[in-house]
């Protein structure tokens, strides 16, 4: 008798501990959880997901309710979830978003929308912390940290291929503290046509640096010295860090692809990362770009329906680094698998979304007669003068 009257004091204890958790919010999945949350403010419970991110107390989920993005926190409690925090952000025609975020002293969740075409990475978060991430196309940005950000110390920025700088994430101005006017503010048109180097004085600035560069190194016979070898990886870095802007490097292009000669030059490889680019929503010439055989999207394809963002590199721009950086003239006579280039528009067309410069590392060269040759990890750079002006002569695979 005594132990049936106690399995029924049990019994009755589990039962109003459980429901007691149930009332409260407790539930036995992190997703049943959050629905409850969207529950308590008469959201839909079955509203889209659009990210859920996994952290080791939890999980934080972006739900889609269509008249708003709502961001709910869903924490471990023994063998029970619970959600009490969320946050909310309202639709709007903002090109560039935030559109999820959540932040405690276990970790932080910041989502972006990226509509505007011309955005090619974004950066944000504090000190050590801080994160870049490119761009694809109708993908969502999503930054997570296990740390705690605060969202006016962020700094987030938005910047173009080139690294120029296209939005900041702030208010609207200094002496404004209202969380309606915390947005991504576009600079204004003029300060980023005149803000900065311009395209123009990057090539200069590269140019100018190249050819100082070897200018000096040639002067010299023998084996490079550890200060040169550091000024040649500086020149060949994939990203240019000199001036107010931080630049992707064209010159890493040569070093995408094998050549013994520069007429062997793997041109798809050399275009694949070229930052000297146009990325639009508006393409008049893409008939002709759908009847070309090297397109990949299928007769029918739209712009809307294409998975990853056209680029069009302008065939002056292209011939004039390959002339001024290989003495290579007859850029006709290259072969595209992959690219296209349209002879009623002078350009050339890839597709690629994400973010990978060529990469090479001298390790040890030497100067002969005015040849540079440079040694790397797995690759052998060789550079030499012609004329007045110093060019890549080959590119070729470490034997």
């Amino acid at each position: 008798m005594k132990s049936e009257n106690l399995y029924k004091t049990v019994l009755i204890v589990v039962v109003v501990v459980a429901v007691y958790g149930y009332i409260s919010g407790y539930r036995l999945t992190s997703y049943t959880a959050a629905q409850r949350y969207l529950s308590s403010f008469e959201i839909d419970r079955t509203s889209e997901i659009l990210v859920e991110q996994i952290y080791d107390w939890g999980r934080i989920y972006l739900f889609d309710s269509g008249e708003s993005k709502r961001t709910v926190v869903t924490e471990k409690r023994g063998p029970f979830w619970i959600s009490r925090d969320g946050f909310y952000s309202y639709v709007n025609d903002d090109t560039v978003k935030t559109i999820g975020w959540a932040s405690s002293n276990k970790g932080t969740f910041l989502v972006v929308e990226v509509l505007d075409p011309t955005v090619s990475y974004i950066e944000a978060g504090e000190g050590e912390d801080r994160l870049q991430h490119y761009i694809d196309k109708g993908e969502l940005v999503v930054f997570s940290w296990d740390t705690p950000q605060r969202w006016n110390d962020i700094e987030g920025k938005a910047y173009s291929a080139m690294g120029q700088l296209l939005y900041e994430y702030r208010y609207s101005s200094d002496n404004v503290i209202n969380m309606s006017s915390l947005a991504w503010h576009p600079l204004e048109e003029q300060n980023i046509e005149t803000g900065g180097e311009s395209q123009q004085a990057a090539h200069d600035n590269i140019y100018k640096n190249w050819h100082n560069t070897w200018t000096d190194i040639s002067e010299t016979d023998g084996e490079l010295t550890d200060d040169q070898i550091s000024r040649i990886n500086k020149l060949l870095a994939p990203v240019d860090m000199t001036g107010q802007w931080a630049h992707v490097n064209p010159i890493s292009c040569f070093v995408t692809s094998y050549y013994n000669k520069p007429s062997e030059l793997d041109l798809d490889a050399f275009l694949r990362y070229f930052p000297y680019k146009d990325v639009t929503d508006q393409l008049p010439e893409l008939e002709a770009l759908r009847n070309h055989r090297n397109w990949p999207f299928g007769e029918d394809s739209t712009l809307e329906s294409i998975p990853v963002p056209i680029h069009r590199y302008k065939g002056e721009v292209v011939r004039k680094y390959l002339a001024t950086y290989m003495d290579l003239d007859d850029v006709e006579d290259l072969v595209l698998e992959e690219a296209i280039y349209l002879e009623s528009t002078d350009a050339f067309y890839n597709y690629t979304s994400d973010f990978g410069p060529g990469i090479f590392e001298c390790i040890e060269g030497i100067v002969e007669d005015g040849i540079v040759t440079l040694n790397g990890a797995s690759s052998v750079l060789t550079i030499m003068k012609m004329d007045d002006k110093y060019v890549i002569k080959s590119h070729s695979v470490n034997k």
